[in-house]
């Protein structure tokens, strides 16, 4: 039997995303589920996070071919250019 003569699965994601998901859906203990509270308000302690990270991805368009966030313009940090500090006159071969 061929990978071709399965049928193709299907599932309605609507509903899986409306069915949320929380602890409560898990067996985990109190002591477990504060632990996984505490990790997550430390990832997402404001302190954490990378100097200049973005966090809010609203105003930012996603390409699909490079799987990034493109920047917005006012916030793109120009780096120094190189050869900036070249006296005049000075020329580099490639």
């Amino acid at each position: 039997m061929s990978h071709r003569d399965h049928e193709p699965i299907q599932v309605d994601v609507d509903s899986r995303v409306d069915q949320g998901f929380s602890t409560d859906d898990m067996d985990v203990t109190e002591e477990e589920a504060e632990q996984l509270r505490k990790e997550r308000e430390e990832r997402l302690d404001p302190e954490n996070r990378p100097t200049n990270a973005i966090v809010d991805n609203t105003n930012r368009d996603f390409d699909a071919t490079t799987g990034e966030f493109g920047v917005p313009a006012d916030q793109v940090e120009n780096g120094p250019v190189i050869g900036a500090d070249r006296p005049k006159g000075v020329e580099v071969d490639d």
